[in-house]
């Protein structure tokens, strides 16, 4: 943030040039009896000024109020004084420390030479009398019938200085307020425009930090929000911080689980000072200032922003909170969306897994098949190290990978002698029957390829399309691994189920036939603790199925 210059300063600059080039001093007079002589003069003019017979009697009217603005006073017969900037009657002279001087400018008119003052005026200073008589009668000196209209031009030109002035102030003051209009704007459209689900939210999150605390000059910023919300995901009760906060990231978790709990129902910003900061032990003794506003939608707290000290040592301000609270507002509506992505998120995965189930339940057998192929299908995608988006797309694949069997004859799927080749040229349509399924659904159809080629092989002789080597699409390699894997896995009506050593020692043996051999050796270097535990569970409920 930008503070405008010292206008008082461009007003006695702006005074100074008039004068100079009107060939006029400028005398400053304070309380203190200091007075200083600038601009242009002459020596007569310049050795009165500075007598203290001329400066005492010139403070003795400014003390009695009788300077008026526009208006000459005659000090000493043919020595005028005018005041620009005269006190009111009855207010004292300005202090030097506190306030600017008040402007005079001092004129001499012809005659001067007989001022009765001079002899006294030539022994304070110690010159020559005869000699600074002959100096005053010869420097060109104005008539005094001239002293009233020089006295309103210097008045006209120093109401015109100030307007300029008072102009100049509500520029800067114009100016200055465009400024933090222009770095508030400019920030919420930054966040504006990175506002997205499909951005990792703590990222967003993150550099919300960044950015405030810097245009604002904060020490630290941080954003800590709610463990009870649990709309908010895997968010949920994360902390973020940038700056230096007085004390661990632990402490500052702290600090705003402890104003969460504080400012429930609380709306608008709040500055705490250093007193009510004492009174909180992970912050005490280490902050003078911490602004806070609370993260809300509706009734609903998720979270605060908080931010502590200025890096300039200065106070926090209005404009600092205003600003802050605007951000805040936006970072809301974010985790709203966050909560709201969540839920849909939720929503559109319970569909899924009740449709997979269903088709699952067709067949005790292979009853929870999908969801661990989901499962063994993301952890292949992690192995590899693909990016969690795309990881996440081929769980959603995994798990929809059978839905074309909705489309099969139930007896065929649950037959449990060998199949006739009709029966089998039923089987091998459910990709194509998947796929016809989710073409429709635009959310979808990125998980198609997976869907449609799941089951062909690397040597080329799989279904539907007989793809070889990476002509399969790597969602379709990756996911007839992991099917297969688990069809080995598990037991059947004709078979029971391969133990891992087996189904391992299987997969090496396919190699550069059935599985893309690149990731088959990945593969076999997995942990199946996670997947041997959800088989374990589908025996017990296949055991307590049939003993019921």
């Amino acid at each position: 943030m930008h503070s405008p210059p010292n206008n008082m300063i461009s007003l006695e600059v702006r005074l100074q040039e008039r004068l100079l080039r009107l060939g006029l001093p400028l005398l400053k007079l304070w309380t203190t009896g200091e007075a200083k002589l600038e601009g242009s003069c002459t020596l007569i003019e310049e050795t009165l000024v500075r007598s203290e017979i001329f400066l005492a009697a010139l403070r003795a009217e400014v003390n009695a109020g009788n300077l008026r603005r526009g208006t000459a006073l005659e000090l000493f017969p043919h020595i005028w004084v005018i005041a620009l900037n005269p006190p009111k009657p009855g207010r004292p002279v300005p202090r030097l420390d506190r306030e600017p001087p008040i402007f005079i400018v001092p004129a001499l008119t012809r005659g001067v030479s007989q001022c009765p003052q001079l002899a006294a005026i030539a022994r304070e200073q110690k010159l020559d009398y005869a000699g600074l008589r002959a100096m005053a009668g010869s420097a060109a000196l104005m008539e005094s019938a001239e002293i009233a209209r020089l006295a309103t031009m210097l008045d006209y030109a120093y109401r015109d200085a100030q307007d300029v002035d008072r102009r100049n102030r509500e520029i800067h003051a114009v100016s200055h307020q465009l400024l933090e209009s222009y770095e508030e704007i400019s920030l919420l459209y930054k966040f504006s425009t990175r506002m997205s689900v499909n951005r990792p939210p703590e990222e967003f999150l993150g550099d919300a930090c960044l950015e405030l605390r810097q245009v604002l000059g904060f020490q630290w910023l941080g954003i800590v929000l709610s463990v009870e919300q649990s709309r908010l995901g895997n968010l949920a009760g994360f902390s973020f911080l940038d700056g230096r906060f007085p004390g661990t990231k632990s402490d500052m978790t702290n600090l705003g689980r402890t104003l969460l709990h504080q400012q429930r129902g609380a709306a608008g910003p709040e500055l705490l000072s250093h007193d009510e900061l004492e009174t909180i032990d992970c912050i005490a003794g280490r902050a003078r200032q911490v602004l806070t506003i609370s993260l809300s939608r509706g009734s609903e707290q998720v979270g605060v922003l908080m931010a502590g000290d200025k890096s300039n040592g200065g106070p926090i301000s209005t404009t600092d909170a205003t600003l802050c609270s605007s951000l805040a507002g936006t970072l809301s509506i974010f985790l709203e969306n966050v909560m709201l992505y969540e839920d849909s998120q939720a929503m559109f995965l319970g569909v899924l897994h009740s449709l997979t189930a269903s088709i699952d339940a067709k067949d005790s057998y292979t009853h929870g098949h999908s969801e661990r192929v989901a499962l063994l299908s993301r952890r292949l995608a992690e192995a590899m190290g693909l990016e969690p988006a795309i990881c996440e797309r081929i769980y959603l694949a995994g798990l929809v990978h059978d839905v074309g069997k909705i489309g099969v004859p139930e007896s065929v799927l649950t037959k449990p002698a060998s199949l006739t080749a009709d029966e089998f040229a039923q089987i091998k349509l459910h990709p194509e029957i998947g796929a016809r399924i989710l073409q429709d659904i635009p959310q979808m159809r990125d998980l198609i390829p997976g869907v449609m080629h799941h089951h062909e092989r690397w040597d080329g002789r799989g279904y539907p399309a007989g793809l070889r080597g990476a002509e399969i699409p790597l969602f379709g390699r990756i996911i007839g691994l992991a099917d297969s894997f688990d069809a080995m896995s598990s037991d059947r009506s004709y078979r029971a189920g391969m133990n891992l050593h087996e189904v391992l020692d299987e997969i090496e043996r396919c190699r550069n036939q059935q599985f893309d051999p690149e990731l088959a050796t990945i593969f076999v270097r997995m942990d199946f603790t996670e997947y041997e535990r959800m088989l374990d569970d589908h025996h017990a409920r296949s055991v307590r199925r049939l003993s019921a």
